[in-house]
């Protein structure tokens, strides 16, 4: 999704916890030495690539965390929720629809984070799980189950959110853009988009989310992937 100029810089969230909320508060109180492992990368700005973290953070906890990093590493953050929220206040959204990949207790909790922020919630759909000796249940639904479970959705609302970093969703909201009245989201096309601005000092405006949203800069990359036959990315 990075534009010509833009590199980017991957470490792995990681948590010895059992269960995934545990791994997922881990997740945040980690991102210090996390982001340590870019030893001495100039960084323009840092994507903290995990919605969930920031449901489950006691309150007041993500902001500390974020604050300190952004002070040690003199660079701003932007995490996948926070991305979701600038775009939907961006579009003046004010109700949403949910597509949700998380266990019932993640999902409730992603739907009280949404509302604490002032949205309404309407209908909350949930794509097939994976097989049940998938590594990784998130990472391994595939993307005919995102677009069924959009599918199941009905417009009605300001916009619709394909909630979960690792799900297959730049193909699904390309796909969808012709036949929805309302904008279909993701976290990761929000976090790219608003990282990418933070990095290069681009405004973080309509103009820019619509352009960005369109795949004007990232579709011919994500067809080349899909004819190879490579999984595409988030």
């Amino acid at each position: 999704m990075a534009p010509p100029g833009v590199n980017l810089l991957c470490a792995r969230l990681t948590s010895a916890s059992l269960t995934l909320n545990e791994r997922l508060v881990d997740y945040l109180d980690g991102c210090p030495a996390t982001v340590e492992q870019f030893g001495g990368a100039a960084l323009s700005a840092i994507a903290f690539a995990c919605t969930g973290s920031s449901y489950l953070a006691a309150p007041g906890r993500e902001a500390a965390v974020l604050a300190a990093v952004e002070a040690r590493f003199a660079a701003p953050v932007v995490t996948a929720a926070g991305a979701v929220l600038h775009v939907l206040r961006t579009l003046g959204a004010r109700r949403i629809s949910l597509v949700s990949p998380y266990p019932d207790d993640l999902t409730a909790a992603s739907a009280a984070f949404w509302r604490a922020h002032g949205l309404e919630i309407g209908a909350i759909a949930r794509p097939a799980p994976p097989p049940v000796d998938a590594g990784h249940p998130i990472y391994a639904v595939q993307a005919s189950a995102v677009r069924a479970a959009l599918d199941e959705v009905r417009d009605g609302v300001d916009a619709v959110v394909l909630l979960g970093t690792g799900l297959p969703t730049l193909g699904v909201i390309l796909d969808a853009a012709d036949g929805r009245a309302v904008p279909v989201l993701s976290s990761m096309l929000c976090l790219g988009w608003l990282c990418i601005a933070r990095a290069t000092g681009a405004p973080a405006d309509l103009s820019s989310l619509t352009h960005w949203r369109s795949g004007a800069s990232w579709r011919a990359r994500l067809e080349a992937r899909r004819s190879s036959g490579a999984r595409a990315p988030a």
